[in-house]
């Protein structure tokens, strides 16, 4: 580890006092230039000043800029362990200087002003600090050169240094790819009193990471963001001592102990206390992303002076980038082993063992461009937006669209999401807008983008050289809007959006609160207007007592026990209170809660009371600040009584049907591969396969999406043979289930059964969903159900069944529930169809044709036909060769079960006169009819083309190619087949019928061949 100290016989107080009268001394001073700015500073407005910068009056313009994690939070801890708080809103800012192209700026705002880095094209450096002590609205502008001398040495040798070979780190050239870090940040005591709230303390870390970052961006290409904030606000804090090497490693422990699921590459902490007499900062070497070796500490405000306070960072997290100390005095650098407030690295040595310890990092996230450039340059990197008022600045921009009017060029882009349907007025027309605006918006994507409307001047906005359009929005719709410059003019500004009022929710007033059972619901507050009393115990935080925007819920409690209500998972912050009745009386809630309620941490807000089954209870949801957004609300019981088939082996028994369900109170009897539900609540129910297979389809269709809203449990099923089986299907969701306009969230499963096979069905919710109500939808039908998925029946006996069939033929004969069979004639003759021997009452129907639905009935019969009597039915009608004949088998009046199917011929031709007829060999022995004289080439060869019902024997087999004569021609045609058979795995030379093409079916043909040149029997047609 390394540490920065103060030459022996000076001090390091937490807070330096100025000697005698200077002002400048009491921020670290002992020159510098000082100016009176009259600032109206508003966070989240952009900031636009003219300053004197080395005798020149040159225009700050910045606007806000975060360098703020995605996960990014605030932690505060007041005795009982860390509790999250509400982030502040951007303070910090990036601009530019406007006279000098290439400038570069960083800062933010505090309470007491505005802090700036200025970077001016040419490489000179200047900084801006108010000066309480010079009185209101007093600053300074200074250099390094300003900065009064702060010597130091450093005691800890570089043997100490911990060091991490980490584990390798795609990388490209300097320049070209930025390297983002997390940095989680730590305020002890000392630290949070002298800053005296949360606000602060997070504004001033944020500040100067934010300023630092310019130094590791222009030099390493590194940048570095906020992943957490952690603040003692309690003097008993875990950090007690004044021993440079003991506080830490009293950092370090603590982190390993408390926050060792912080998600971060290093941890910084912010120390007020006066370390050592002459140590400001220490830190570990050569450790980002190292986890437990991670940690640094700074006295940020050992001389109150800014620059120094973020060379003082860049120095301490230089180390844990494995830079060591330089001797770099002249001219200085950051790692001087005293601190130099130089804020730049030195050329070779430093930049090179940081870039060297950055390419070796695998936990770093890359990103393909580096320098500033302002988040939302890119049209895919859109600021998502609601109505209000936006800073932005289109300085130094790229142009990322298409050709609009205005030719506008340099843009920033914004995405609005509209909440309902009505008008929107986007403009730049207030005085803060420094340069001739042009305002596009779009639908579509960035690359595939559909202007609605573009402006460039508007007469009566702002001084007429800026922009308002106004244009219908849909609900849900996504809205893409391009801020840029007329030719190319470039400034800040202010984005204004309004959207004319949203229709109020159908609950936003008590009286017509919603009613609600267990379970979560979908609720949205855009549009809602207040409609209850303030809240000023448990519901006041930050400053904000009331629910506002509030939208109501009625919950009569299923059973006594305690009750928990929850908006966990919302889009907005949310907060709940809890009534025994519609009151405007304030503090008429018996719970209230803001953040960090029982069930879980975050903005998101729960309560738990105690319920009295049957009672009524008024649930209030709304947001903190006003705020409005869509969410999920959730209320559990668990005292209620599990359902009755909680468990496998007890089973609810089911057919086809719709059944009511709930995962309310359930219990783990199972497990599932998807939807993350393996350790959920579940219910089981079962289906018994009917004595025929088929086609098993189960769904919760229903269950989620209600009245076109995202409703219901997110269910999740799967299917099983035994309980603790094997499982044997899962599915989430599916976008079978006809959903009212909102997310796929039901689920569905089909599969093929046998006859009697048992399905366990288990239903359960996805992940972190709330258990709730669902729909259970189970159908069945045999697999020849429709008369276009027919089953072929030849001669001889046939299983079907009817169970699950749904009716899919024309009326007549009082039949239903259908299946369906054809049959292809091999001779002339008489032809009986029988049901005979089934075990319901059963209904036959025979048709002249293969049309779907069918036409052409020859004959329907319901009981006592010709073949047997009673309730079975049959029916003979004549059969012609090479007919194919469509086979109705239902029941009578809705009647279902099984039977089986029995198909005769009797009589038709004999064309070898042994007295059998034809048809009977043939069902007798297949592979006597294989060869079809009339069939016609395919593909250029010539093939057997049968069964046609004719046996072989008496056609002309060896007339191959089918001219009338048998000759040498034939065999040559043949062969031709033969090997394209072999070539390509066809059958067209199968003359054997048994579905292989070998030598056995060149002998069989030359037999006919031979036979057919002699014009002896066998019969051979010829």
């Amino acid at each position: 580890m390394a540490s920065i100290v103060l030459a022996a016989g000076t001090s390091a107080p937490a807070l330096a006092q100025a000697p005698g009268n200077d002002p400048l001394a009491t921020i670290g001073l002992s020159s510098g230039t000082l100016v009176k700015l009259d600032l109206n500073l508003v966070v989240g407005n952009p900031v636009h000043i003219v300053l004197p910068i080395d005798g020149q009056q040159m225009t700050l313009d910045m606007i806000p800029f975060a360098c703020r994690g995605e996960t990014y939070r605030v932690w505060e801890d007041t005795g009982n362990g860390p509790v999250e708080v509400k982030a502040g809103e951007v303070t910090t800012l990036r601009g530019v200087i406007l006279e000098d192209e290439g400038s570069v700026t960083a800062g933010g705002i505090m309470a007491d002003g505005l802090y700036a880095r200025i970077i001016l094209a040419d490489g000179r450096d200047f900084w801006l600090q108010p000066v309480p002590a010079a009185g209101e609205g007093m600053y300074a502008v200074y250099t390094v050169g300003n900065v009064a001398p702060i010597d130091g040495i450093c005691p800890v040798g570089d043997a100490e240094a911990i060091h991490d070979a980490g584990t390798g780190h795609p990388h490209g050239e300097r320049g070209i790819t930025r390297y983002d870090a997390q940095v989680a940040c730590d305020a002890d005591w000392e630290f949070y009193s002298y800053y005296g709230s949360t606000a602060q303390v997070e504004a001033r870390m944020n500040l100067v990471l934010n300023t630092m970052n310019l130094q590791y961006e222009r030099d390493v290409n590194i940048r570095h963001v906020i992943s957490d904030i952690f603040l003692h606000a309690f003097e008993d804090d875990p950090y007690t001592t004044n021993d440079s090497a003991d506080l830490l490693a009293q950092f370090r422990d603590h982190w390993e102990d408390v926050h060792g699921g912080i998600v971060r590459d290093t941890a910084h902490l912010f120390t007020g206390r006066e370390v050592d007499g002459n140590v400001i900062g220490r830190a570990y070497i050569g450790v980002i992303c190292s986890g437990s070796s991670a940690y640094g500490f700074v006295q940020s405000d050992f001389n109150n002076n800014f620059m120094s306070a973020t060379d003082l960072s860049a120095h301490e997290l230089g180390h844990n980038w494995d830079a060591d100390h330089c001797t770099c005095s002249s001219p200085p650098y950051t790692m001087n082993p005293s601190i130099t407030s130089i804020n730049r690295f030195q050329p070779g040595n430093d930049i090179d063992e940081i870039i060297a310890h950055r390419n070796s990092r695998g936990c770093l996230t890359e990103s393909a461009f580096g320098g500033l450039l302002y988040p939302n340059n890119l049209c895919d990197d859109a600021t998502i937006v609601g109505e209000g008022r936006f800073a932005f600045s289109n300085v130094a921009a790229t142009t990322d669209g298409p050709a609009a009017c205005g030719s506008i060029e340099e843009d920033v882009w914004f995405r609005y999401i509209a909440p309902c349907n009505g008008t929107i007025t986007i403009e730049t027309c207030t005085s803060e807008t420094t340069f001739d605006t042009v305002v596009v918006a779009y639908t579509g994507s960035c690359d595939s983008l559909n202007e609605i409307e573009c402006d460039d001047d508007t007469s009566g906005c702002g001084n007429g050289f800026q922009s308002r359009i106004s244009f219908d929005v849909t609900r849900n719709t996504s809205y893409r809007i391009r801020v840029g410059g007329f030719n190319g003019a470039e400034g800040s500004g202010i984005l204004d959006i309004d959207q004319t009022s949203c229709p109020h929710p159908s609950n936003d007033d008590c009286a017509n609160a919603t009613e609600v059972e267990q379970g979560s619901t979908g609720f949205s507050t855009v549009g809602a207007t207040l409609d209850g009393p303030i809240e000023n115990t448990d519901c006041l935080n930050a400053g904000d007592a009331q629910i506002g925007s509030d939208v109501w819920f009625r919950y009569v409690a299923d059973c006594t026990g305690v009750v928990r209500v929850s908006t966990c998972g919302s889009l907005f912050d949310t907060k709940v209170g809890v009534y025994f009745e519609c009151s405007t009386t304030p503090n008429a809630s018996f719970e209230c809660n803001d953040d960090n309620g029982p069930a879980c941490a975050g903005l998101d807000a729960s309560v738990e009371f105690n319920g009295l089954v049957g009672a009524d209870y008024y649930i209030r949801v709304g947001g903190y600040n006003d705020a409005v957004g869509t969410g999920i609300l959730t209320i559990t019981q668990a005292s209620c009584p599990t359902p009755a088939n909680d468990d496998c082996s007890d089973a609810i028994n089911v057919v086809e049907g719709s059944y009511s369900g709930t995962l309310v109170a359930s219990t783990n009897d199972g497990t599932a591969s998807c939807g993350a539900s393996g350790t959920n609540g579940d219910v089981w129910y079962r289906f018994t396969t009917p004595g025929c297979g088929g086609t098993l389809v189960v769904t919760t269709c229903g269950t989620h999406d209600d009245g076109g809203e995202d409703t219901g449990v997110d269910t999740v099923i799967a299917m099983f043979n035994t309980c603790g089986g094997a499982q044997l299907a899962c599915n989430d969701d599916t976008a079978i289930c006809l959903n009212d306009g909102g997310a796929n969230r039901d689920s569905l499963l089909s599969r093929s059964v046998d006859s009697g096979e048992v399905i366990l069905i288990r239903v359960s919710s996805f992940s972190t969903d709330a258990p709730d109500d669902f729909f259970l939808n189970v159908s069945y039908e045999p697999e020849n159900d429709d008369c276009g998925n027919f089953e072929v029946a030849t001669l001889g006996s046939t299983p079907f069944c009817n169970v699950g069939a749904e009716t899919d033929g024309p009326a007549g004969c009082n039949a239903s529930e259908d299946v369906w069979f054809r049959y292809t004639a091999g001779a002339n003759g008489q032809a009986t169809v029988s049901l005979c021997g089934s075990l319901y009452d059963t209904y036959l129907a025979v048709y002249g044709s293969t049309a779907c639905p069918p036409v052409n009935q020859l004959a329907c019969n319901d009981d006592n036909g010709p073949a047997c009597a009673g309730l079975d039915s049959s029916i003979t009608f004549d059969a012609v060769a090479g007919t194919t004949y469509t086979i109705r088998i239902g029941g009578f009046l809705g009647a279902n079960g099984n039977g089986t199917l029995t198909i005769s011929l009797i009589g038709g031709n004999d064309c070898n006169g042994n007295g059998v007829p034809d048809p009977a060999e043939i069902a007798g022995n297949p592979s006597l009819d294989c060869f079809n004289a009339a069939a016609l080439p395919v593909g250029g060869f010539h093939r057997r083309g049968g069964p046609n019902g004719v046996l072989d024997m008496c056609e002309c087999v060896a007339d191959w190619n089918r001219n009338g004569i048998v000759g040498s021609s034939d065999i040559t045609a043949f062969l031709a087949s033969w090997f394209n058979d072999l070539a390509t795995g066809q059958t067209k030379a199968d003359v054997n019928c048994n579905g292989v093409v070998g030598s056995s079916d060149i002998t069989f043909f030359l037999n006919y061949w031979f036979g057919g040149l002699s014009g002896n029997p066998p019969y051979n047609g010829c």
